[in-house]
């Protein structure tokens, strides 16, 4: 599989996060390099929500960092197969799924 052919993959694997209403956007086009952009409204009524994403996508085996606050890294290595890139799209959804669910709520 040629990068290009694996950056399109990336990219619609990641696309449909921008459904979630915790997302302004996912921005994703430059290599594999890609961001999920976290809702203004939902940083200013929970300041330790950015924090929180990130240990909960560690948690389901994902490393991403928070960048200036606002949004979610994803640069995994070109050699990521396509399995992996949807375990980083869907730990990413499980994370921001649970971050949108009231306290104390379990699915």
């Amino acid at each position: 599989m040629t990068a290009r052919q694996r950056r399109e993959e990336a990219r619609r694997a990641v696309a449909p996060l921008a459904e979630h209403p915790l997302v302004a956007e996912v921005r994703a086009g430059t290599g594999l390099l890609a961001a999920v952009e976290i809702a203004e409204d939902a940083r200013a009524a929970d300041p330790g929500l950015g924090p929180r994403l990130v240990t909960a996508i560690r948690e389901r085996g994902v490393i991403t960092r928070l960048l200036r606050g606002t949004a979610l890294q994803i640069s995994p290595p070109f050699v990521i197969t396509e399995a992996e890139i949807g375990m980083i799209a869907e730990a990413f959804a499980g994370a921001f799924d649970a971050a949108g669910r009231p306290p104390g709520e379990v699915t």
